[in-house]
């Protein structure tokens, strides 16, 4: 009997992650369970919809308070570089035994959007332009694991469905809330 071709055969699987906001001090189980579900089922797209670099260094709302002495930048970009490699870990460890046994790698289409936690960073240069380079959205590592990247705010699609860390009013900049109806029908 030959395999009667429909819709459903098309459609590509999405793995969606939220706001993992990794810091230093955090457990980060979750992200090697991901990573496991993911070498499991193999989605088609894996989509992070930012906020993996928490950068508490960097956050304006507790500045010069107790609370916020002792963080540190490098400290922030070390904890999200090793929560990445903890999510690829093992989607790495099965591509390499594919290898091994002549089997092709998965490789999925990866997108990270950027959050407003790793905005910081470009709000940080904007005030402060002589950190730039001290700074920078390119010490996060999603680029080396293979992640198209796309700035914050700025929707990608990907098979009919638009993702982006949050949709935001244009006129205030800030994102919109409610029920999830109402903002459907107001983003479209």
């Amino acid at each position: 009997m030959k395999h009667k071709r429909t819709w459903l055969n098309r459609v590509r699987s999405h793995f969606v992650i939220p706001d993992t906001q990794v810091k230093p001090g955090v457990p980060l189980n979750h992200l090697t369970a991901a990573g496991n579900y993911i070498a499991e089922h193999k989605p088609s797209v894996i989509v992070h919809i930012g906020d993996h670099y928490d950068l508490p260094s960097l956050s304006s709302y507790d500045k010069g308070t107790k609370s916020f002495e002792g963080r540190r930048y490098q400290a922030d970009i070390e904890a999200g570089d090793h929560g990445l490699d903890l999510l690829m870990a093992p989607i790495n460890k099965m591509n390499a035994g594919r290898k091994r046994r002549g089997l092709k790698a998965y490789k999925p289409r990866k997108i990270v959007t950027l959050g407003n936690h790793e905005d910081r960073i470009s709000r940080l240069l904007q005030i402060e332009p002589r950190m730039d380079g001290a700074v920078s959205l390119d010490h996060m590592t999603f680029a080396q694991h293979g992640f198209e990247v796309h700035p914050f705010r700025n929707p990608v699609e990907i098979d009919g469905v638009w993702y982006a860390h949050y949709f935001y009013n244009r006129n205030t900049g800030k994102p919109y809330g409610g029920r999830v109806h109402t903002r459907l029908n107001t983003i479209g």
